[in-house]
């Protein structure tokens, strides 16, 4: 072949091997952009997919409001809650304390303390406003006792520890109820304050504390 030949024949194969090359990395190149244009069209369906599913429990809530908290209208909120969640949205617990607040405006305390009992499960994050909400039904109903024991496991599990001003303002009315002493009232402070320990800890503790201070202080009296 000779060596003008040969140098040549090689000179052939390389730029057939740059020409294959080149091909390749356009096809590469073509692939991914089709790649992120499949992943840019499911990002579009699920964000649409979501804003459906919210639009739907926005809705929902008008139509309780609307309603003025008809037992149908919450039934539909529960249920497009509960819908919105399996379908993997990570839905504001707003909305559930928004529901179990419509059942206690409607006077259904034991739907909204089963739904409420449910959450201290599912939502453990927000025990303490969980807490108050129980307070409050047991206030409803005359559960002064009760009512107590649920607002110092409320304010021990609180997210940022125990603040002894917000406790003596919510226990206002139940203080008179069950016309709770100074003494009685600073014990019960002292004691709040010194429990440590994640939420769920201060939470058990409140309640030991409460039955404690049932069965030695309210209840001799109240017999």
């Amino acid at each position: 072949m000779g060596i003008f030949g040969a140098l040549f024949s090689s000179e052939k194969k390389s730029v057939a091997s740059k020409r294959n090359k080149s091909s390749s990395s356009r096809l590469k190149i073509s692939s991914s952009a089709k790649t992120i244009q499949q992943l840019r069209a499911e990002m579009e369906a699920e964000d649409k997919h979501f804003n459906q599913i919210m639009e739907k429990v926005n809705n929902a809530f008008d139509a309780c409001a609307e309603s003025d908290w008809s037992t149908e209208s919450l039934e539909e909120y529960r249920q497009v809650i509960e819908l919105a969640r399996f379908n993997g949205v990570n839905l504001s617990t707003a909305h559930d304390f928004r529901l179990t607040n419509g059942y206690i405006k409607r006077k259904m305390y034991d739907t909204a303390w089963g739904y409420l009992n449910a959450m201290v499960i599912g939502h453990p994050n927000d025990l303490w406003k969980i807490r108050k909400e129980m307070c409050r039904i047991c206030k409803k109903e005359g559960r002064w006792v009760d009512a107590l024991g649920f607002l110092m496991m409320s304010h021990a599990s609180k997210y940022g520890g125990f603040d002894a001003d917000a406790f003596l303002r919510d226990l206002g009315p139940i203080e008179r109820k069950l016309s709770l002493s100074e003494e009685e009232k600073r014990y019960l402070i002292e004691a709040l304050s010194s429990f440590r320990g994640d939420e769920r800890k201060r939470d058990a503790k409140a309640a030991a504390l409460h039955r404690r201070f049932y069965e030695e202080q309210l209840k001799p009296r109240m017999s």
